[in-house]
């Protein structure tokens, strides 16, 4: 083989190994958009409900790219420990750790910069509450929700939190208070998830066993007693999400259509205790879909 030769492979190599999709999959770049979306919304939510709060750019660019970066990171995390148990299923075998197309410890540098750069953007641009309260979200996602996946039902409950972060740290760092409408906020998606997350878990199923991953209500699986539970978490939600209008934060519009929603949903929950089937967990999953974007948006406007 000639030296030209040899160099052209080790450059064609050190371009696969720095591939920019892959990069892209270990952040979960939809994901990410959506976190960041729903973050920014909260952050506009704060303005709005809060006369005391203005809108400035330079935060509001800050929550973006930092909102960004920690999601990156906690995403990343993710895939490094469980990388092994991507492996195994089919809707992650194909993710640049699980494939061993990129190196671990490639994974492991843009993880620690990109949570680094996250919680330092997050405390300058916005504030220290901001930068606390995204250094706790990746922390019980990555290091507490990921581990508990493969021992209990309870890792969905504790994935919740962070996962109700996002909207509370964009009305903080707009307000920089930790306020009675923040933790309503967080209250909101925070139930909301279960309901969402369970009807996914209900269709993935099959793929979670494959790596012995307990995403249900109960271990036993697909049965009555976590359809249950999705009916009676789902029922908590709508009780939740009319909370913003007793406290006189939101107008008549959004409490009609948390309510017609929060119905439709249960009746889908419904559905699924009756008969247990897929397609009835996947109009939950679908109707969740639009159930919270439409919420934040009303909070909004």
């Amino acid at each position: 083989m000639s030296i030209a030769s040899q160099q052209h492979m080790e450059i064609e190599a050190i371009k696969g190994r720095y591939h920019i999709s892959h990069y892209m999959q270990l952040t979960k770049m939809r994901l990410t958009l959506l976190v960041v979306i729903t973050a920014a919304i909260g952050y506009l939510i704060g303005i709005r409900w809060v006369e005391s709060a203005t809108f400035h750019i330079g935060s509001f660019i800050g929550l973006l790219i930092g909102g960004f970066f920690l999601t990156a990171s906690s995403n990343t995390f993710n895939q490094i420990i469980e990388r092994d148990s991507d492996k195994l299923m089919s809707r992650t075998s194909h993710r640049p750790l699980a494939s061993e197309k990129m190196p671990v410890v490639d994974a492991m540098v843009f993880a620690f910069i990109s949570g680094l750069l996250s919680l330092l953007i997050l405390g300058l641009a916005l504030n220290a509450t901001a930068a606390f309260l995204g250094f706790a979200s990746l922390i019980s996602y990555a290091f507490l929700y990921t581990p508990l996946k493969k021992l209990s039902p309870i890792s969905v409950f504790v994935g919740a939190f962070p996962g109700a972060v996002p909207p509370m740290l964009g009305y903080i760092g707009a307000t920089g208070q930790f306020s009675f409408e923040a933790v309503v906020l967080f209250s909101v998606q925070f139930f909301w998830q279960f309901p969402h997350f369970w009807s996914l878990a209900w269709v993935l199923h099959d793929d979670y066993q494959k790596a012995g991953y307990f995403m249900l209500p109960n271990k036993a699986g697909k049965t009555k007693r976590s359809a249950f539970q999705i009916v009676w978490y789902t029922l908590i939600m709508t009780v939740v999400s009319t909370l913003p209008f007793y406290v006189g934060l939101v107008g008549i519009t959004y409490l009609i259509f948390a309510m017609l929603g929060g119905v439709l949903m249960i009746w889908y929950a419904l559905q699924l205790f009756k008969t247990l089937q897929d397609k009835e967990a996947k109009k939950l999953m679908y109707a969740s879909f639009v159930y919270i974007p439409v919420l934040l948006l009303l909070m909004l406007i």
